[in-house]
């Protein structure tokens, strides 16, 4: 039986329980990360049993009409207000064509909505796939990779209050210089990202592994999936690498799987 559909919690500790996702392609492993987020099975509760159909943003005060939010928005604060499909809302939240149920299998229809560019933000974790997350040197500091945006990507930011003609264009001459720095620099990458199923694979169990009764320690989990080096490691860097493989899965979880839509399909071949 496919263990996707969590009919039964997979075994982490064994390979062949994970035999599923043996040439799946990236949309289907970031389905996998997502599914395991506690955050996202929450909003999947909620969508299901509010009473709430819509979500207002900015949010309505305690006890506002809707007339009296939509004019307090945008008329005394001249803001945008949006009354949202609670559904829609979340949805869009976490990358999605539509919510789906976090126990259904990626085969019986979950759809991603396509990364495009130009590309509107309407949440932070968006921004995820934008991100080089390697440390870099600055003036021989060592700086983590999360306070930059990576070097083959770009975001713009216009403002909307005058006409944007020639914002458009100032941004497309600088973007084009940019572009030719960069590409002379060999620092773009046109390929997209490539493929890690053998890592994908140790997030994934991971999460199993933090989900098992009883929940398995950093050091059980460093000492069956840190390889032949763990095997005779000491207990304190067993235990090290433990705590660093669920940090990383916990990052998959959270917005590491918009950076899995990015890769190249994965091939036919199973992971090692």
């Amino acid at each position: 039986m496919s263990k996707s559909d969590w009919k039964e919690l997979p075994e982490w500790k064994n390979l062949e329980d994970y035999a599923f996702m043996e040439g799946e392609k990236p949309e289907a492993w970031a389905w996998e990360f997502l599914r395991r987020n506690p955050d996202y099975r929450t909003d999947w509760q909620q969508a299901k049993v509010s009473g709430e159909k819509h979500i207002y943003d900015p949010p309505k005060k305690a006890g506002e009409l809707e007339d009296q939010w939509m004019w307090r928005i945008g008329v005394k604060e001249n803001g945008n207000p949006q009354k949202i499909l609670r559904k829609t809302f979340l949805a869009r939240k976490w990358g999605l064509e539509q919510l789906y149920d976090p126990y259904a299998s990626y085969t019986q229809g979950v759809s991603f909505k396509k990364l495009e560019y130009p590309h509107l933000i309407f949440f932070p974790e968006e921004f995820s796939d934008l991100i080089d997350d390697e440390d870099f040197v600055v003036d021989g500091t060592i700086r983590n990779g999360i306070q930059r945006v990576a070097s083959n990507r770009a975001v713009v930011v216009f403002d909307l209050t005058p006409t944007i003609g020639a914002q458009i264009k100032i941004a497309a001459k600088k973007l084009h210089r940019w572009q030719t720095q960069m590409n002379n620099a060999k620092k773009i990458k046109i390929e997209s990202l490539g493929v890690k199923p053998e890592k994908w694979l140790r997030h994934l169990r991971v999460l199993d592994a933090l989900r098992a009764q009883p929940s398995a320690t950093y050091q059980e989990i460093g000492r069956t999936l840190g390889g032949a080096q763990n095997k005779d490691a000491p207990p304190d860097k067993v235990r090290d690498d433990g705590d660093s493989f669920v940090e990383s899965a916990r990052r998959m979880v959270k917005s590491g799987y918009r950076k899995v839509l990015l890769s190249k399909s994965t091939p036919d071949t199973p992971p090692p």
